[in-house]
Formats: C-alpha cells, structure tokens, sequence
C-alpha cells in the first residue's frame, strides 16, 4: 500500500473492532474513534477541514471516487454497480476533473459524450446514481458545498418495445424447460400471463389445486382479484413442483418458511430474485433457438400470451384473465364466465402440450 502523503491522514482498525481516524497536524496527533470505517473516514475529513487542510477537495475526482468507494458499506452488489459505473464510465469522462471545480455543466456535457458514443438513457442513470451518491457525500463532509449532480438534467428513459414469443417459440421453450427447476414458472408465464411481481409474490394459499384455481396476488392495488381456473396440466405441474420444495426444504440446513411457491438455492425459502430468473428464462429461450434470446424479458411471456389467445378468445376473456383493469372491474365472475375463461386456457394449454409432446392431463 502506497504511503499516504503530508496532512492526508490516516484510518486504522482497533482491537476492538472499532476504527479510529488519525491526523498529525503540525507536530500535534489529532484522532477520532467511530464504530464504522465509514464514520471514520467521514470523522478524518471533517479533521482535515477543521485543520484548513481542506484534504480531497482539491485532487481529482478520480481519486476521491476510490476513496469513496473503500468506504462504502452496502450490499456487495450495490458496491460492485456503483464500482463498474466509475470505473467504466464516471473515471473516463470526469476521472481529471478536480473535485472542487466540478460543476452540473461538466457533468452534462460528460453525460452527452457517452449518448453519442451509445450508452443509453439507462446506462446514464444508473452512472448518475453512483455520482450522486459520491457527490452526497462530499458535501456531507464539507469538502464541496452542495452537490452539482443535483442540477443535471438526465435523459428520458425509453422502455424496449414488447418482444413477444410467436406459439412455435413459446412451444420450444417450454420443451427445453422440460425438467429445469423453474419448469412450473415458465408454464404458468405462457399459460395465464403473470407479471413477475405475481410470480415472484405467489404463494401456496394462492392456489386451491383440488379445486383447480388460481388467485395471483395484486401487483399494483390491494384490492382483490378474481381466481382463475388452472388447466389439469398446470395443477399437475404445480403439484409435482410442490413435491420438489418439499424435498428441497428437508434438505437445507436452513428454510426460510415464507410459503412461496417459487423460491431461492442460495438463501432457501426466500422469494427468488429477479436476476436469477430471467438468467434462467433467457438460458431457457437460448436452449430453444430464439436468436436474439439476450434481449427478452420475463414480461415478453405476458405479452405472448395475449397475442397467443387472441386467436381464438373474445377480447373480454383476454383481459380478465391478464387483469387488465378495464371492461372488467368486478371481483368474481358469472358461472358461465369461469366456464369461458377455463375454456379459452384449456385450449391454448393444449396447444402448447401439443406442441412439447406433453399430456394435457385431461
């Protein structure tokens, strides 16, 4: 480790666990004890301001970004994003410029070089989140007096336009899924067209499988909604993925008992992660031929099932069984409804089985 220069300072850990920052300032050892490597680092730069050293507010942003960065104490994927934004973006762009002479027209016209060289509107929010953060903390320690990330104006974030599968694609997924943990998932997605946050969220008392129906918890609103009907195939798949937790529980050292139906490996029981299932959903569509596999989200199954049911189901069918809040605001159904919807699911279930050579459990 490099030696740290005249009036920098310093921060070491105690036996205790605690961490204690340290200044020598003309002959005389200033030092403050914190419980957190963070709150000293903060404690050793109000030292250096109080000292009229003003440490950091002169050096290149580049360097206090490291700094920062060996602060933090967040999750270590949030680090991991906040260090790939300034190592990949943020040093390049702004890594010279000193901290004390950075300004909301440096960072905007930084933020408009790497548009034109393609990064996209996502890409320079997740870097202005990192830098705001950093900037947040610079004029917390009185190295800067205000963050100037606070007056940049960001672009407008455009959302990738529906993906949906054609029936042969979602045929071929689903036979690739044969046997894959999350198998279950993927027919319920292609099938019944759940948000992920309705995957993600669905839980055993959801779900009558005797009687054969689903209620998929509400997203957006708290207000309940209507149970749909599950065809002989789903049931027997969620039973056979039921069968598979059971064994999956009995198994782990520890369960988190959260009564989820769709659940983590690495911490058993707790609901699964975004990341982790749209790896699996897209491992699924690349295992099925889809050439541009990379670029389809969970929420494309969603809009395959509408396209899928459109077909040969009346439009009201349609958005009662995708909950769309419209032409249908009621909380159950007629008979003769349920007996519609269950129809229309049947037959686009059997088109699917047809398709992966599965049963359709009739």
């Amino acid at each position: 480790m490099a030696r740290r220069g005249k009036g920098e300072g310093s921060v070491s850990r105690l036996g205790d666990g605690r961490w204690r920052a340290r200044l020598r300032v003309d002959g005389q050892e200033l030092t403050r004890e914190r419980r957190t490597k963070k709150e000293a680092l903060q404690a050793l730069r109000q030292l250096q301001v109080r000292a009229g050293l003003e440490a950091g507010a002169d050096q290149p942003l580049a360097d206090y970004l490291d700094e920062w960065l060996e602060g933090l104490q967040l999750r270590p994927t949030t680090v991991k994003r906040y260090e790939l934004d300034v190592r990949l973006r943020l040093k390049p762009e702004l890594g010279q410029v000193r901290l004390d002479k950075l300004t909301a027209v440096t960072i905007q016209a930084a933020y408009g070089r790497m548009m034109a060289d393609g990064a996209t509107a996502s890409t320079i929010q997740h870097c202005h989140v990192t830098l705001s953060s950093a900037l947040s903390s610079a004029a917390k320690w009185n190295l800067i007096a205000e963050s100037p990330a606070r007056l940049v104006d960001l672009p407008e974030h455009e959302p990738a336009p529906p993906r949906p599968l054609s029936e042969a694609e979602a045929i071929s997924v689903l036979a690739t899924a044969d046997g894959d943990r999350l198998e279950t998932m993927w027919w319920l997605l292609m099938t019944l067209g759940p948000r992920w946050g309705q995957l993600r969220d669905l839980t055993w008392e959801d779900l009558d499988l005797d009687a054969g129906w689903i209620r998929l918890p509400r997203s957006k609103a708290k207000r309940k909604v209507p149970r749909l009907p599950l065809t002989p195939l789903l049931v027997s798949k969620l039973k056979a993925h039921r069968q598979r937790q059971r064994e999956e529980q009995m198994a782990a050292v520890r369960w988190e008992s959260h009564n989820l139906v769709f659940t983590q490996t690495k911490y058993p029981g707790r609901a699964l992660r975004h990341s982790t299932a749209l790896d699996a959903w897209r491992a699924a569509c690349k295992r099925a031929g889809i050439p541009d596999w990379q670029e389809i989200r969970i929420h494309d199954g969603r809009h395959s099932v509408g396209s899928m049911l459109g077909e040969d189901t009346a439009p009201r069918q349609i958005m009662d069984i995708l909950g769309h809040a419209s032409m249908s605001m009621s909380t159950h159904y007629s008979q003769q409804h349920e007996a519609q919807l269950r129809a229309a699911l049947q037959r686009l279930t059997d088109r699917l089985a047809g398709g992966t050579g599965e049963a359709s459990a009739e």
